[in-house]
């Protein structure tokens, strides 16, 4: 998906540890660069984040997998990728 980014520790090329990960990734600059072309000043952009449902811009781990992934302890509304989804929005 290519939408957020890893931290692993590696000792050797069999050794390694997942540490954390972050949200940010691609998906951010395509969707800020989408939403820069959307809103016509930024007051319109903030009252809108105000008002909004990130679940319309965030990808979330429920959207990739269905729901949550009980396996490793990840809830269904954790987000994935933020602004994954602006990179396919188009403007009304």
């Amino acid at each position: 998906m290519r939408s957020g980014a890893t931290f692993t520790k590696v000792n050797s090329a069999t050794d390694y540890t997942r540490i954390t990960g972050t949200s940010i990734g691609v998906s951010l600059f395509w969707g800020i660069a989408r939403y820069m072309n959307y809103f016509k000043d930024p007051t319109e952009a903030v009252n809108s984040g105000i008002e909004g449902d990130t679940s319309n811009i965030d990808i979330s781990v429920g959207d990739i997998y269905g729901g949550n992934y009980a396996s490793i302890g990840l809830p269904g509304q954790l987000i994935a990728s933020s602004f994954g989804k602006l990179k396919d929005m188009t403007p009304d």
